[in-house]
């Protein structure tokens, strides 16, 4: 899937409300402020390959597993498992940067796995993998 394919499919899926143009994850590095963005994410993974990773292994990162309102658990069940969540592989912890939905609704479905693009941190630019150690 191409990088504008990719883009294409969330904004396709409309993430449920969520903005996600505007996710990012920022830090101050050596007095710079670094901002990694989703897109900038989803360009690091756009050639990787999916896969299937055991839900077991990523339920512990459910940002969505103890929310009860009705409009999360409208957007979980809305979710599509068609399209791969994005993962960021630590080397000791799994950290899901896109997806939160979709593992949920594998999570409530019993689903023995879930399709993933796996971002390893090392593969990252050095300055990105210090706003997420």
């Amino acid at each position: 899937m191409t990088f504008n394919n990719l883009v294409k499919n969330i904004l396709n899926e409309n993430m449920h409300g969520d903005n996600w143009a505007s996710t990012s994850w920022t830090d101050t590095i050596d007095g710079k402020q670094i901002t990694v963005t989703l897109k900038d994410m989803l360009s690091l993974v756009e050639d990787k390959p999916i896969q299937e990773i055991k839900t077991k292994i990523l339920e512990p990162y459910a940002l969505h597993k103890t929310k009860t309102d009705e409009q999360t658990l409208a957007n979980v069940q809305k979710a599509n498992l068609e399209f791969p969540i994005i993962v960021l592989h630590h080397p000791n912890k799994y950290q899901i940067l896109d997806g939160h939905h979709r593992l949920q609704k594998a999570i409530n479905n019993k689903l023995p796995t879930i399709k993933a693009r796996v971002i390893e941190l090392t593969d990252m630019p050095e300055v990105w993998q210090k706003v997420f150690i």
